[in-house]
């Protein structure tokens, strides 16, 4: 065909064709003179005006923009008469068809270094590929392995663009061709011209080839048909019969023995593979091209290396190799090439090649790992705080339960009373320690780690993996050697094989489609080439007998042809053998050799690591090893040293030796013990006026008070508050008291009301007057909501009462000092208190990790610390101390912040490049731009987080999830998972 001239661009702009780049069955495609990066494809004559109106709406609808994965029209080119030619688009380079990725054969010389892994990226690019179509507005409509260009690096190029369905406005162009393989069940047999296409039909064509590429060619519709007669796979499509679905009762099929099946596949994917061939997915349930992308990259995560062959990978979820599977059920066939990775030197020739395989160090069998432990020399360390604790808790019970037998002998109280308070004292004196609740000592811990280490050194201990690689390898030696000798052997055979090979090139002549045999029709001879019977010199009773719907009156038919043939056949012994026969056997021969070589140079590489590999396993469980043993030396000699109260036995003997002795003592006693009962405690409450004009009452025994006080008669409810009418302070501060001590600095407004009772929120107190009339007293009645009083308000030696100053948020410094100097009130003090005042607020978000040890003196970094602090335990994210805060901060167990997202964060381990990465409650900061937060949710183990996040002019909105594991964090969102290292 010779060059197109006279071709004009739309500005009337000369373009000049150069080679031949490629030619198809509406036009052929050139390279143009002067611009590399293009190329045009020039329609044929008869093809030129039904192509005109959608190839110029393709141009004006600009599809080529933004995309670099398809071959979209760009420029539409005219002859130089005016009439339409054809289009420029884009040059595609270095790539080849599909087909010759997927098909074994051709793999092994387009993309020699191509393995599992690179067909799995292959296909997520495909899909991605397509996806970017679909975002278009377009429908590929005639998806085909023709159609699909891949590069060495696994890139995805779709050609063809001018013949997918289009619309513009109210013009739909669409697709006019289609290739049986790839159309969907519900089109099978239609006019293409005549169908609309969507994207549920692009899916199924679209699951063909991913299939194809994860299946070695295999077509999903190929396969052992179950019923009679044969089963032509455009009948097997359109009767939905998938070949290698689970369902084989409904399919009637079964897949190609040898072959990979659907339990080869991560679980989801063989799922899709169901859903995109099943009898529901012409209504629409098949994957899309984005759904297909992102099954792919959860399976690509999957891939684990074979251990018999360096070259196979297969998804985790596999029993066995599927690739081994093939190779040793097809005697010859090879899945992928092995790649050559040789650590070290690379030998020059064979002779060095064997002898560094001999060099390589056999690991040998390991000792026992009990043998090679350190001897270990321990000192008991100090008990544990958990032992000082159950030694406490035994002894404040035990006399609990002591006190109660006298109350129990003499019915002091309710005997009911006294046996309950009896129990649960005891259940409190021989309980376990909360150490031992779980029932096991850390000695059973450790002991049960080191023999975790041991089975582990003992899967290695031994040198099995490495003698089965190098009796292989030897094998392989003594083959490579004996090819000459072989080689020979099979060239003088030809020799006496002459009139056999005569015979075969004989009947090889004959093909049996073109044959006319009585009883064959074309659909059986269809059949019988997909088995690889296409001439007389292939007709064979067995292998025909083997093929599902082929009995012997077949197999009887075509022996008799063949007979018929072999009648016709002449000997011919003068002739010398065939030099194709020769070039076949060299050929063999050589090919072989060549194989053996490339095998015992991966061979050599797999010796070395697998080497390597045990001896690194062993050395590494050693040292683990080592360090549990050590600490489980040291616990053995702990626990032994543990005092005898810490020991559960030993304390219920002791309990119950005291316990029956005082028992005894009591009863003996008899009715001399008596106790009397309790007398009535009296309150009295004087009034308390604060600067504000608010007063309050402050309860205080009436043996205190200088005037009369209302009796109580039930001591044990809590006093209400009452607010009496004006009252004074007197002038003078209380003995103890500092004038200063009634000044401070006002809490930030922080609290919310329902904290009220927990935080105390005086303001700042006048100066003292003396109570002008005596204090109102208080009523206590046992419906009194149950409050803490307010702290430091005490009547003096003349009954009046000195002020305490009201609780405030001091600047960090002076609460830091101040905590340094008398120390923070403790968790415990801290729950029992009339208040909670600033010292402790601010000393536990230190504690904690939320709030630096010096601040400013305003209140923001302390409203930021209580934020942060709860938000990361899980409470409403504001900066208030309510109830629920103070609960928290009076718990044993909250989350401090280096348990949490907040902090300074590195992706080096070592923080070697200082903190790259800030976050808070509020916002996560890295110098390229920031993630600012919505909000934050705690779920388990992990904060959820709804943010915005920015970087340059780009923004979007994200969903984040944290999750801490010591030192590291786990960051994963819809970007995908990044992990991070405490700086601070």
């Amino acid at each position: 065909m010779s060059i197109p001239k006279g071709i004009v661009d739309d500005q009337k702009q000369p373009v000049s064709l150069l080679k031949l780049l490629g030619r198809g069955g509406e036009g052929a495609v050139y390279e143009i003179l002067g611009d590399p990066t293009k190329a045009a494809k020039i329609y044929f004559p008869d093809k030129a005006r039904s192509r005109r109106d959608k190839v110029l709406a393709m141009v004006r609808a600009k599809l080529q923009d933004g995309i670099t994965s398809v071959a979209f029209p760009t420029k539409p080119l005219y002859h130089s008469n005016g009439d339409f030619a054809g289009f420029t688009m884009e040059k595609v380079r270095g790539r080849s068809p599909v087909h010759e990725l997927y098909s074994p054969s051709s793999r092994r010389t387009k993309f020699a270094k191509a393995n599992f892994s690179f067909l799995v990226r292959s296909a997520i690019n495909l899909a991605n590929a397509v996806a970017a179509v679909h975002a278009k507005g377009c429908v590929i409509g005639d998806i085909n392995h023709s159609g699909i260009l891949i590069s060495g690096d696994a890139r995805t190029t779709l050609i063809d663009a001018d013949s997918f369905q289009f619309s513009l406005s109210s013009d739909l162009f669409r697709c006019i061709v289609a290739t049986e393989d790839f159309t969907p069940p519900e089109l099978q047999g239609r006019r293409p011209d005549e169908v609309v296409r969507t994207i549920n039909h692009d899916s199924f064509g679209l699951g063909v080839i991913i299939f194809m590429l994860l299946f070695m060619g295999r077509h999903p519709f190929i396969g052992d048909f179950l019923g009679t007669g044969s089963l032509p796979y455009e009948k097997a499509i359109k009767e939905f019969r998938f070949a290698f679905s689970t369902d084989r009762r409904r399919t009637g099929m079964e897949p190609p023995p040898h072959l990979p099946t659907l339990s080869d596949l991560p679980p989801n994917l063989a799922t899709a593979f169901e859903t995109a061939f099943g009898p529901a997915s012409s209504a629409g349930g098949r994957p899309a091209a984005t759904e297909w992308a992102r099954l792919l990259k959860e399976a690509e995560v999957e891939l684990v290396p074979c251990r018999q062959s360096p070259a196979h990978h297969y998804f985790r979820s596999a029993s066995t190799c599927p690739w081994c599977r093939m190779e040793r059920g097809f005697p010859g066939f090879v899945a992928f090439a092995a790649a050559v990775h040789v650590t070290g030197s690379t030998p020059a020739d064979l002779a060095q090649l064997i002898a560094a395989i001999r060099a390589i160090p056999d690991p040998g069998i390991a000792a026992p790992l009990l043998s090679v432990m350190p001897a270990v020399q321990t000192a008991a360390r100090p008990p544990a705080p958990a032992s000082n604790e159950a030694i406490g808790s035994f002894a404040v019970a035990t006399l609990g339960a002591l006190i109660s037998i006298p109350l129990l002998t003499t019915q002091a109280i309710h005997p009911v009373l006294a046996l309950c308070g009896f129990g649960a004292c005891a259940y409190l004196a021989l309980r376990s320690p909360a150490a031992n609740h779980s029932k096991q000592r850390a000695s059973d811990v450790l002991r049960r780690g080191f023999d975790l280490h041991d089975e582990r050194y003992r899967a290695v201990s031994n040198n099995r993996r490495f003698v089965e690689v190098r009796q292989e390898t030897d094998r392989e030696i003594r083959e490579l050697g004996g090819l000459s000798g072989e080689e020979s052997r099979q060239l003088a055979g030809l020799s006496q094989r002459l009139r056999e090979l005569q015979l075969h090139r004989f009947l090889d002549g004959f093909q049996i489609a073109r044959a006319k045999i009585k009883g064959l029709g074309s659909t059986r001879k269809s059949t019988l080439r997909s088995y690889g019977i296409e001439t007389a010199a292939d007709v064979d009773r067995i292998r025909i007998e083997a093929i599902n719907g082929f009995g012997p009156a077949t197999s009887a038919l075509l022996l008799t042809w063949r007979n018929a043939l072999e009648r016709r056949f002449v000997f011919n012994p003068n002739q010398a053998v065939n030099p194709a026969d020769v070039a076949q056997v060299k050929a063999s021969i050589s090919k072989r050799r060549s194989h053996l070589e490339q095998t015992l140079l991966a061979r050599l590489n797999e010796l070395r690591t697998v080497s390597a590999e045990i001896v690194q396993s062993r050395a590494t469980i050693v040292g683990h090893a080592t360090n549990v043993w050590r600490d489980l030396k040291q616990a053995e000699v702990d626990e032994q040293a543990v005092s005898a109260l810490a020991n559960t036995s030993k304390r219920r003997w002791l309990f119950g030796a005291l316990a029956l002795g005082v028992l005894i003592f009591c009863i003996s006693l008899g009715p001399r013990i008596s106790i009397p009962p309790p007398k009535p405690i009296q309150y009295s409450a004087p009034a308390v006026v604060r600067s504000t004009g608010e007063t309050f009452a402050q309860n205080v025994p009436a043996s205190t008070s200088p005037k009369p006080a209302a009796s109580v008669t039930n001591p044990i409810a809590q006093p209400s508050f009452s607010t009496p009418t004006a009252s004074a302070l007197p002038k003078e501060a209380t003995p103890g008291e500092t004038s200063k001590s009634s000044q401070g600095t006002a809490l930030p407004q922080i609290l919310s009301p329902d904290a009220a009772t927990s935080v105390s929120k005086l303001p700042t107190l006048a100066s003292p007057k003396p109570l002008e009339e005596p204090p109102t007293p208080l009523s206590i009645s046992p419906s009194s909501p149950v409050w803490p009083p307010i702290a430091g308000i005490r009547p003096d030696a003349t009954g009046t009462v000195s002020p305490a100053p009201p609780l405030s948020l001091s600047p960090a410094d002076q609460l830091v000092s101040s905590a340094s100097k008398t120390g923070a009130p403790s968790l415990e003090s801290a729950a029992g208190s009339d208040r909670i005042d600033s010292a402790f607020i601010s000393g536990k978000l230190i504690e904690l990790g939320y709030l630096e040890r010096i601040s400013s003196s305003d209140s923001t970094q302390i409203k930021r610390a209580i934020r942060d602090l709860r938000i990361v335990n899980g409470l409403p994210s504001n900066d208030m101390i309510d109830s629920a805060a103070v609960r928290l901060l009076n718990s044993r167990s909250p989350l401090s912040a280096k348990q949490s997202f907040v902090g300074g964060w590195s992706a080096d381990q070592a923080c070697s490049d200082g903190v790259r990465l800030e976050i808070s409650t509020a916002e996560a900061k890295v110098d390229a731009g920031s993630c600012t937060f919505s909000h934050v949710s705690l779920g388990g183990n992990a904060w959820r987080v709804q943010a915005r996040c920015q970087v340059g002019a780009d923004a979007w909105p994200a969903n984040i999830v944290f999750k801490v594991q010591g030192r590291r964090l786990e960051w994963n969102s819809e970007k995908g998972r990044q992990y991070y290292y405490r700086c601070r």
